[in-house]
């Protein structure tokens, strides 16, 4: 099955796996073959999140495209280099990235679309009726205390506030991996 189109019922399993757990014994769903991360401008949480998520899928052997964009962004901005900091430092590099608007075309092609915060989860479903069964809260993942939180906004605060971010989005991100894995 293409990416984007796992349909209505997988969907609403998927979204119960998240919310109550992996059932013990149940058969394993179709692998999820797209994400796309979502948040304001595309230049601080979403691409760490993506670009975070790659290095976790690819070390545990999860084949999955990854994509992210901003729901109000001027596409092309780089992200702030108080970001390059702690990207470094985990050995990821998003010297290259540049914001993306997000469109239909990058929302039809997911299979999962995971928001930061509330208020853009409501954003999505506005602008993309259609494709509603889609989109969860990337902390609806999230392994504790940061499961269905709004994943902090640090663009133009201190690094502090970065640190923050990225820490919750780590949480959210070893959840959202052992979901994709595969059931063994």
């Amino acid at each position: 099955m293409p990416a984007g189109r796992l349909g209505r019922r997988y969907v609403t399993v998927l979204m119960n796996w998240t919310t109550k757990g992996r059932p013990a014994g149940a058969p394993p769903l179709p692998p999820v073959r797209g994400v796309l991360f979502v948040c304001t401008g595309n230049l601080c949480r979403s691409p760490y999140a993506a670009a975070l998520l790659a290095v976790r899928a690819g070390k545990a052997g999860v084949d999955i495209q990854i994509r992210s964009a901003g729901l109000s962004t001027s596409p092309g901005l780089p992200s702030p280099s108080e970001l390059f900091e702690i990207t470094k430092e985990e050995g990821l590099d998003l010297s290259r990235h540049r914001a993306l608007a997000v469109t239909r075309a990058l929302v039809e092609e997911a299979d999962l679309v995971l928001a930061m915060t509330r208020a853009q989860l409501q954003e999505l479903h506005a602008l993309f009726r259609n494709e509603e069964e889609k989109f969860r809260l990337l902390s609806d993942f999230a392994l504790g205390r940061n499961r269905g939180r709004d994943i902090t906004d640090p663009y133009g605060l201190t690094p502090a506030y970065y640190r923050v971010s990225c820490e919750e989005i780590r949480e959210c991100v070893e959840g959202l991996i052992r979901f994709l894995l595969p059931a063994r």
